[in-house]
């Protein structure tokens, strides 16, 4: 997969709402659209809202301010930060230790503040490059999952954010940009006093790692595969706490008599929301793949369950795990599925757990 060269202030500057040049010192301001999950220390229910946050820098000092609200139980946050150091760590800024007291009421204040600001680089209509065979340059499919269950185009459910494909490009000196479709992503921690965690995350996001598969054989033993090429799409309908999943280049054995799909599509799964994570899952789930150009329900092949958990405080990583009940000329094979992997390249050197 392509990785982008510039710098996140450069980044920035073609996503800017503003920026003043010349004598003065360059200015950027502008805003992150993002979700918060919002869990109390007290142990109550964790809860899922969205808000925009609002970055002030100063790109000759590197410094900026951070401001946004919160909703939580219909009662609104607010806070606007100090002016606080700007870290430039690849294709990201990083901003620690930033300090505020929210409602501007001091038993408020926050604590272990972290934020990353970077761009959505796994996304599905991005470049991608088999690591395991480098000739092996693909898109993934322009499916989204849309209210008219188009196979092509359509309603985007809540949640999409990629619905356009396009391409990479680059410039005299070589440097690659992102498409126009691409997303600014947040992601951040910190704590509200002794009343909450906050984190973010996005609703879109599309996971690449590797999937380990294991199925019966002829033989009545058991043989395996390995898959880095197949990725899972993960849509997020925060409102209704239901998510949809896309699986791209989905095949799930070595053998030839099982076809590549494309895609595999899978409606309305349940979202718990959890402290610091969200997993997603349902049982007897009808699988739908693009047949003829049209999406259609393949009743020989049910998913009997499917898990997802976030992983780790970015809340970028992700394990999936699923039971997939494949009939084959009368036959009921059972593939085992298991997936690890990201949905955001982050800086090695960056670890919100930790200073």
């Amino acid at each position: 997969m392509k990785k982008l060269s510039l710098g996140l202030v450069a980044i920035a500057g073609l996503l800017l709402s503003s920026c003043e040049l010349g004598v003065k010192d360059s200015t950027l301001k502008n805003n992150y659209f993002t979700y918060n999950l919002i869990t109390p220390k007290d142990g109550g229910a964790s809860d899922a809202s969205a808000s925009y946050y609002t970055f002030d820098l100063n790109l000759t000092q590197a410094t900026g301010t951070i401001a946004t609200t919160l909703l939580y139980n219909k009662a609104q946050y607010s806070f606007t930060s100090n002016e606080v150091a700007m870290k430039s760590a690849n294709w990201a800024n990083v901003f620690t230790g930033f300090k505020a007291n929210v409602n501007n009421d001091v038993t408020l204040p926050l604590e272990n503040t972290k934020m990353i600001q970077t761009v959505n680089i796994i996304y599905p209509y991005a470049v991608f490059q088999d690591p395991d065979n480098k000739e092996n340059v693909f898109k993934l499919n322009g499916f989204y999952p849309n209210k008219e269950d188009n196979a092509v185009g359509g309603t985007p459910i809540d949640g999409v954010l990629y619905t356009t494909p396009s391409d990479f490009y680059y410039d005299s000196y070589g440097n690659t940009y992102w498409p126009n479709r691409i997303s600014p992503v947040l992601v951040s921690q910190y704590e509200i006093g002794n009343d909450y965690s906050v984190r973010t995350f996005s609703c879109d996001n599309t996971y690449e790692g590797q999937t380990a598969t294991s199925y019966p054989n002829m033989n009545g033993g058991s043989d395996s595969a390995f898959s880095k090429t197949i990725y899972y799409r993960t849509v997020l309908d925060v409102n209704k706490s239901k998510a949809y999943v896309v699986i791209y280049n989905a095949k799930f054995s070595n053998s030839p008599m099982e076809p590549m799909k494309a895609v595999i599509y899978l409606k309305d799964l349940d979202i718990t929301w959890g402290n610091g994570g969200y997993s997603i899952h349902g049982t007897d789930i009808p699988s739908y793949v693009i047949d003829g150009n049209k999406l259609e329900v393949n009743p020989d092949f049910t998913f009997s369950e499917f898990a997802m958990n976030t992983v780790g405080y970015e809340m970028v990583s992700a394990n999936i795990s699923y039971r997939v009940l494949n009939s084959v000329n009368g036959r009921n094979v059972e593939y085992e599925g298991h997936f690890n992997g990201q949905c955001v390249n982050l800086p090695t050197s960056i670890n919100l757990s930790g200073d």
